[in-house]
């Protein structure tokens, strides 16, 4: 990727767009839509959500093109969202947004981190330093996510 990527705070405004990344990206591993009709809340981003939590859009070519999101549950720093539009994934920038979450959490004093991965992305919170901790249930039965931890 040759243009700057650039990382700025969302605003109440950007919920639409950074919803529709979520949806998207979401549709792009080929779930049922029954399925995407069960995450319709928790693909949601609103307004509330960007004010109360670390909102972090991903804009290349001044398109917003992800955003990744934290959010702190009273004792642990959760990666609660990090989507990237479908024809983005696989050319890097994923990781370069990943290493902008890491420094924004060192710079928080925030060493441990945990997230609760889709298993489309078990490989790449893998590859940026994750270890499995543990196995969370999900609305669909028989479904689970791996819980990864990252220490910085």
């Amino acid at each position: 990727m040759h243009t700057t990527i650039t990382y700025l705070p969302a605003a109440a405004g950007d919920a639409e767009i950074l919803t529709d990344i979520a949806f998207q990206s979401k549709r792009h591993w080929n779930y049922p839509e029954a399925w995407i009709q069960l995450w319709t809340e928790s693909l949601t981003i609103t307004p509330a959500y960007i004010q109360q939590n670390q909102v972090i859009k991903i804009i290349y070519a001044d398109q917003v093109v992800g955003f990744y999101s934290l959010e702190y549950n009273g004792e642990q720093l959760f990666i609660d969202h990090f989507w990237i539009l479908p024809s983005f994934i696989g050319h890097g920038l994923g990781k370069e947004a990943f290493a902008d979450l890491r420094h924004r959490c060192i710079a928080r004093n925030e060493t441990i981190i945990k997230v609760e991965s889709d298993p489309n992305a078990d490989g790449f919170y893998t590859r940026m330093g994750a270890t499995k901790t543990g196995i969370v249930n999900t609305l669909i039965e028989g479904r689970t996510l791996n819980i990864f931890q990252f220490h910085f």
